[in-house]
């Protein structure tokens, strides 16, 4: 990565973002910033691809960023030190649950996101799927099949989203504007 480069993304991530709700948010960037690339690339499509997802749908922005930022970081090896005993979703959700607690963050709001995170793996949701937890499984999803493959439309429907392929690459494109190149480099 270019010096810098991370927090020029970081920086464009962050802008729905309401200032007073900017650390925790940049405070999760900066962990990812340390994460192998491909996780770094992945982490930053799903913001803007749950974004899209999300559409007029009130998210809380900060804690999305947050919990797109962190939801692999559980595979790295800190945080499998410090949380042995869980699989990797259940100690990326822990990161973001002590990320909550350091910034101040209620549970009310970081528990959501946290649950989303721990569950992001499983193909479809369940009756008990949040806002929080659909956005970001379909959002973790639709970026690690791709986009373009001949399977997008099962796969799509698979995951319950309201439009077909080629369509979801019309969102990602329009969700992603200028910077999705930068993301994938």
């Amino acid at each position: 990565m270019a010096e810098g480069r991370g927090s020029e993304l970081g920086d464009a991530l962050l802008d729905p973002v309401p200032v007073g709700d900017r650390p925790i948010a940049r405070a999760a960037l900066t962990q990812l910033d340390q994460a192998p690339a491909e996780i770094r690339t992945h982490s930053r499509r799903m913001v803007l691809l749950a974004r899209g997802l999300a559409g007029d749908r009130p998210v809380d922005q900060a804690l999305l960023v947050a919990a797109c930022a962190l939801h692999d970081l559980g595979l790295l090896a800190d945080a499998s030190h410090r949380w042995s005993r869980l699989g990797f979703p259940d100690r990326s959700a822990a990161l973001l649950a002590e990320l909550g607690d350091e910034y101040e963050i209620g549970r009310d709001r970081a528990d959501p996101w946290c649950w989303a995170v721990a569950r992001h793996l499983r193909p479809r949701g369940g009756a008990d799927e949040t806002l929080e937890a659909g956005l970001l499984r379909r959002a973790a999803w639709l970026d690690a099949v791709g986009i373009g493959s001949r399977t997008d439309r099962t796969v799509a429907r698979g995951l319950r989203f309201p439009h077909s392929a080629p369509e979801s690459l019309r969102l990602l494109l329009r969700v992603g504007g200028g910077c999705l190149r930068d993301l994938v480099r």
